[in-house]
């Protein structure tokens, strides 16, 4: 559970998908467990909430006290408060009025019902167009007593005046109408008295004074019949007078009227939404951000603690929800910036719209509960020590830092909390995923409702090589095994499972921790570099102007310096039960490095130079991630008595700076397991034949070379995930590395 704000005597708490509220002394007066979706604020006891009824699939909205009993029924797609002590419900494009007592006001339901004033308030249906008419709204007016006064009749009704709501005007037919709070109707335009013999109509102007116009900077305009003023033609200012109301009206040439306000206004909504589409509103954010919170430093925000912007209206502005992290402006907008290749048309406006959200991978909550003063529910009653209870505050700041949160379409984190408890830690909740891409027809039926739903988003996902892409993407690859399945990480325990032991208890949250904690800083910096790149920012972690840098995969352990190493050379190493990796990096001189535009003069070069016992793997350049051109080339040696030697010679170059990396992947333990495999594999599909092996050893760009050792058939990239121990597939996955991270 978390909390999410406190409003009067009560805490609201979130178990997951579903609300509830405690007061200041813990105990729970709504419990999570009735399925309230939403609370709102109580008032005088009542609050309205929405809640899952039955087997219906979407929530259903009513009125409850402060202990979760309902007050009204539950059937009403949406309630909101309507004034003076009133609500507005909706079945459909039906609206109704509800007393505190969950009664409905009217027996007739209306397509519109407007706020209650008085009393009363306007009621009105929507007449579609047909060939005779266009669109019709009519309108009439009501009290909450339940009569109706008028049936929706009138073009126009409203309140004459919305300050001293003394009566209300009406339009039948372009005829202007009085009502008074009665019920009480009147003509002021005196239709129907006789048309003088002059011809002249009925309306009398007497001046300004005691009208609309009275003040205005265009009365000069007015002439003694009344026939308009300076900004407005006869009917139209005719109809203001009778009305009492102008958007026109100024008292000041330098102020604005409120038709140039609302023109403003709107200009400045369409030029906002604008932005959010094309994403300068969450670049001109996210900058400000850095600016303001960041000290002009971009890597802290991987240290940022977002829940720390609470009460933050620029950047914590959590859009009328009840503030958390994942609802910020800064977050959404950091968010559209990082992972806008991951998912059509995502941009700010689509948060605002609902058509993505921003979604926390790990939660302390299935462990830790949710904080309750000096500790955690759930961790309190397992009686933590002092080092684990600050190891926990520790991950709880950790989980409201950017590296813990990623982009779902819209809906989508709500299928999370549907499932069971174990499937919502993220290494099960990637399996249902998975699963649901995979069997469409048999996948969590929530969550298989959102992806139908959500086609555009999901649809070149809903494959293997789709899901491992999709994780990629958002930064979740570490979650999934060689082969691109979601792996099984965490003991997938809850603080409050039955028969849950105290050692299994920590056993968990030390598993979890382990992971988390490297994880969520690992993708803290990934999302800080992504963002420089979006943004065009240089890292403030400047490069030596002698030497370029990289950054390498985190399990490479750094080894000490040899007198015979290249001066500024820096040294690594990693091994597994079938590879030792060594690799090398120091400065050269751009001159020094090979072609970067010319890779079959490197192929040819590596050709002539070949000795009976080597091949050619592979040669290819490009650019990373972060602006470096690099080009390299794959070479293996075979070893005596058995086994492979795979060679990396990779070179970089970025604005006049040159770096070399050398690489050495050797095979060791069982060697050849990779070779024979995969050649009886293809002995069987025909893909190897004859004595002479037809088919086993090409060179991958001359068929006709035939010195050497040649590339064969399981040393192509596509076995790789089959053999991730193989030198080979070390050293694929290094260069991957390379080439994304720098």
């Amino acid at each position: 559970m978390r909390t999410l704000g406190t409003v009067g005597e009560f805490t609201y708490i979130e178990d997951g998908y579903w609300m509830g509220t405690i007061d200041k002394n813990g105990k729970i007066h709504i419990s999570p467990d009735l399925h309230y979706r939403t609370i709102g604020d109580f008032v005088d006891g009542v609050a309205i909430a929405s809640q899952k009824i039955g087997n219906n699939v979407n929530l259903m909205s009513g009125l409850i006290d402060t202990e979760g009993n309902h007050i009204s029924e539950f059937k009403y797609n949406f309630v909101e408060e309507w004034g003076e002590g009133y609500y507005k419900c909706e079945i459909g494009s039906k609206k109704n009025i509800l007393r505190r007592d969950g009664t409905e006001v009217l027996k007739v339901w209306f397509n519109d019902v407007y706020k209650v004033k008085q009393g009363l308030f306007v009621i009105g249906n929507t007449i579609r167009k047909t060939k005779d008419h266009p669109t019709l709204y009519p309108r009439g007016l009501a009290s909450v007593n339940g009569d109706i006064l008028f049936p929706p009749m009138f073009n126009r009704l409203r309140w004459h005046d919305e300050v001293l709501l003394d009566f209300f005007y009406a339009e039948k037919d372009g005829k202007p109408y009085l009502i008074d709070k009665s019920g009480f109707i009147v003509d002021p335009a005196g239709d129907h008295l006789p048309k003088p013999l002059d011809g002249s109509d009925n309306f009398m102007w007497d001046g300004p004074k005691n009208t609309i116009c009275d003040g205005c900077v265009f009365t000069d305009g007015i002439n003694s019949r009344g026939e308009g003023c300076r900004k407005l033609q006869k009917e139209e200012f005719r109809n203001n007078v009778m009305k009492g109301v102008c958007d026109y009206r100024k008292t000041n040439e330098h102020k604005l009227s409120r038709k140039e306000e609302r023109d403003k206004y709107d200009e400045k909504k369409a030029k906002d939404k604008a932005s959010k589409v094309s994403d300068v509103y969450a670049t001109s954010l996210v900058k400000d951000f850095i600016k303001d919170k960041l000290d002009g430093d971009i890597m802290k925000l991987t240290s940022f603690d977002f829940n720390e912007l609470q009460g933050d209206e620029k950047y914590g502005n959590s859009g009328g929800f009840a503030f958390s992290p994942e609802k910020t402006s800064i977050l959404k907008a950091i968010m559209t910036l990082t992972f806008t290749d991951a998912w059509p048309a995502l941009t700010y406006d689509g948060f605002d719209h609902l058509d993505y959200e921003v979604a926390p991978v790990n939660t302390y909550l299935m462990l830790l509960g949710f904080p309750l003063g000096d500790n955690f529910k759930a961790l309190r009653e397992f009686r933590p020590s002092v080092d684990l209870l600050d190891r926990a505050w520790a991950f709880y700041r950790l989980c409201h830092t950017v590296g813990n949160y990623v982009v779902w379409p819209g809906g989508f984190s709500f299928c999370r909390d549907k499932l069971r408890r174990s499937q919502r830690y993220i290494d099960t909740y990637l399996q249902a995923i998975h699963f649901a891409f995979i069997n469409p027809r048999k996948g969590n039926i929530d969550m298989l409702q959102v992806i139908n739903k959500k086609k555009k988003a999901f649809d070149k996902y809903r494959s293997d090589e789709g899901f491992t892409e999709m994780c990629r993407k958002l930064m979740l690859g570490d979650y999934l095994d060689y082969m691109g399945k979601p792996m099984s990480l965490f003991y997938g325990v809850w603080s409050d499972q039955k028969d849950l032991t105290r050692e299994d208890y920590f056993k968990a949250i030390e598993q979890y921790f382990d992971f988390c904690e490297e994880e969520i800083v690992k993708r803290s910096k990934l999302i800080a570099k992504r963002l420089m790149d979006a943004l065009s920012m240089d890292s403030p972690i400047a490069e030596p102007e002698e030497v370029l840098t990289l950054q390498l995969p985190e399990k490479y352990e750094p080894l000490r310096s040899l007198p015979d190493d290249p001066e500024g050379a820096l040294s690594y190493s990693k091994e597994n039960r079938n590879a030792l990796c060594f690799v090398q990096s120091y400065p050269i001189k751009e001159k020094e490095t090979m072609p970067m535009n010319d890779t079959k003069a490197i192929i040819d070069g590596i050709h002539d130079s070949l000795g009976d016992n080597q091949g050619l793997i592979e040669v290819s350049q490009g650019m990373t991630r972060y602006g470096k051109q690099y080009v390299f080339s794959i070479v293996k040696s075979g070893r005596e008595p058995s086994g492979m030697n795979y060679i990396l010679t990779m070179h970089f170059v970025k604005k006049g700076k040159a770096l070399c990396l050398k690489g050495e992947f050797e095979e060791r333990g069982t060697t050849g397991v990779r070779d024979t495999t995969v050649y009886e594999y293809a002995r069987r599909q025909e893909l190897v034949k004859g004595i002479d092996l037809e088919g086993w050893m090409k060179d991958p760009y001359d068929e006709n070379y035939t010195r050497g050792i040649r590339m064969n058939l399981s040393e192509k990239r596509e076995y790789d995930h089959s053999f991730p121990y193989h030198p080979l597939s070390e050293l694929r996955r290094f260069i991957d590395y390379i080439i994304d991270n720098n």
